[in-house]
């Protein structure tokens, strides 16, 4: 029966104990731990038992979370960012209906820990329907989730474009 520690080791250098296991009659030992705030990429768990240590690559990817994700125009969403880089600008945008285009409904920087959160108002030209959102940065670009829109606020149609060739 011997002590294992469990250290989570982030992309910065930074480390942390996360565990401390003891190994049964066998020498196995398990565990369950929660990815903690970090920024994106490749992590590291160590495990040292006395003079044996071991290194896993852990990879974390960034992931996009809209609270709630049923609501209705006018109303605001939080967007919970997780697994980005460490103090990125990110751009949220907003796909636009029956089209590729993307506006963009916020901006913000992640923290240390390459997480953020952004709190946003729903558009109220949404007509009810299911939308993409991205979350942009230089590092992870275009991680998206969707919202759904059911009721609300009036609805303001969105400004019409016309482009008119030159003569």
């Amino acid at each position: 029966y011997s002590p294992v520690a469990v250290k989570w080791i982030r992309t910065t250098g930074s480390s942390f104990d996360v565990a401390t296991l003891n190994t049964d009659a066998s020498g196995d030992a398990s565990t369950q731990i929660r990815v903690p705030a970090t920024p994106g990429g490749t992590n590291f768990i160590w495990f040292v038992s006395g003079s044996t240590s071991m290194t896993v690559n852990f990879d974390v990817v960034p992931r996009i979370k809209v609270t709630p994700a049923v609501t209705e125009r006018g109303a605001t969403v939080d967007i919970s960012l997780r697994g980005f880089a460490r103090m990125e600008a990110i751009q949220i945008r907003w796909r636009l209906t029956g089209s590729s285009a993307w506006i963009v409904l916020a901006t913000g920087t992640t923290s240390n820990t390459g997480s953020a959160n952004i709190r946003i108002p729903v558009p109220n030209s949404a007509v009810d329907g299911t939308y993409q959102l991205r979350a942009e940065t230089a590092s992870f670009n275009q991680q998206t989730n969707t919202v759904v829109i059911r009721g609300g606020g009036q609805v303001i149609p969105a400004a019409e474009v016309v482009v008119t060739p030159e003569p």
